[in-house]
């Protein structure tokens, strides 16, 4: 049955996409449509912050928020700034829905290229046309979408009240095609549901048949007794692997092979060792991952590493728990010697994509900004050396 609810769910579905928002969109309002949006895009580039005034309705559902067109503006100058390096560009042709509301659903994929990376997102804008001018009234990603669970709801957006005229939308060919082929559709699928019927009413009579040919167990004899004491004992014990330790371990590897040995010697390595369930751990734990000692002709110096990898940035930057940054501040404090933190993003941990290096002394919570991390990017591939003039290890 569940089966059946699909294919029903899936037919209805058939139906309804092609009336409710497969419409047209002429040639003329294209070229407005896509004149609004190049600048909307360019205007990122230029600062052109002026023209965003003039692009932006006077409210806008902004990246799953509802805002007056002034905060939209201010966050863009937050974003844009002359000394950071920020491209955008559309990188792919622009899909335009038209709902009945006559509200337009632009759909593309812009790139984005700052010091730090480039980056692809599948974005949309939302416009909706007012005394002959296409304003934006809806700007996002799928991706920011996704991350807040947020579902757009394009009938409930605020629009100009002043403009709204009743919807002239006549469904495409598509949608129109579409009620054409119901009663060969809803035949397709009585005849599915009848053959489900049946197969499940066979399989109820030949498991009755089945039953019967059974001999009686002694419903006595216990679950336990059954399981071979074999398989019982590799069920039970069957140990708990830890994904995120397997990938620290995977990028301190990393680290490690960028250093010379010729001029750092490890002087230790701690291990993430500890019972899981039972709370036992060594109080090593809590030190940095690794101990180095440089040494070049009569100059030596002792410092410490810890090394942390993401997948990717959460919440704008990167965290860690807070008793962890306070151990490390600790271990610096009592042992007299830098501490430095090691940040692989994206990529694997083997070979990340991004690197970053910051010393202790500049973190002063254990959530860090991607602006402020960005500060530390260093070139990839590249091996660490330490600066004794400063003294610092870059």
């Amino acid at each position: 049955m569940k089966k059946i609810s699909l294919l029903f769910l899936f037919f209805i579905q058939f139906l309804l996409i092609g009336k409710s928002n497969s419409t047209t969109v002429n040639t003329s309002d294209k070229i407005l449509l896509d004149k609004v949006i190049h600048e909307w895009s360019d205007a990122h580039n230029n600062f052109g912050f002026t023209k965003f005034n003039e692009l932006y309705a006077s409210d806008v559902m902004f990246y799953c928020k509802q805002l007056k067109k002034n905060e939209c503006v201010a966050i863009k100058q937050k974003l844009l700034n002359p000394n950071k390096v920020f491209i955008q560009s559309i990188i792919s042709g622009i899909i335009y829905v038209q709902y009945p509301n006559n509200v337009i659903f632009a759909s593309f994929t812009k790139q984005v290229e700052t010091s730090i990376k480039k980056n692809w997102y599948p974005s949309y804008l939302l416009l909706f046309k007012q005394d002959g001018k296409y304003l934006i009234v809806g700007e996002s990603d799928k991706i920011t979408d996704k991350n807040l669970k947020f579902k757009l709801d394009v009938n409930n957006l605020i629009l100009p009240v002043s403009s709204i005229k009743p919807s002239n939308i006549k469904p495409t060919k598509e949608a129109e095609s579409r009620f054409f082929y119901f009663p060969f559709a809803f035949l397709f699928l009585l005849g599915v549901m009848i053959y489900f019927l049946r197969r499940k009413k066979n399989e109820s009579q030949s498991k009755i048949v089945v039953e019967k040919k059974l001999p009686i167990i002694n419903k006595a004899v216990k679950e336990e007794e059954i399981i071979p004491p074999s398989l019982k004992e590799s069920i039970t014990k069957v140990p708990t692997k830890n994904i995120n330790e397997d990938k620290g371990l995977l990028f301190e590897k990393y680290i490690v092979t960028k250093f010379k040995p010729d001029y750092f010697k490890l002087l230790e390595w701690t291990g993430d060792k500890y019972e899981y369930d039972k709370g036992i751990f060594a109080e090593s734990n809590n030190y940095p991952d690794l101990l180095y000692e440089f040494k070049l002709k009569d100059f030596s110096r002792k410092f410490a590493v810890e090394c942390k990898f993401r997948n990717n940035f959460t919440n704008g930057g990167v965290e860690f728990k807070e008793t962890q940054l306070n151990h490390y501040k600790k271990y610096a404090l009592e042992n007299g010697i830098e501490v430095y933190m090691v940040f692989g993003i994206g990529g694997n941990p083997e070979d990340p994509e991004d690197l970053y290096l910051m010393p202790l002394s500049k973190i002063v919570s254990y959530k860090i900004n991607i602006n402020t991390i960005s500060e530390y990017s260093r070139a990839k591939g590249t091996d660490f050396f330490y600066d004794k003039t400063i003294p610092k290890l870059k």
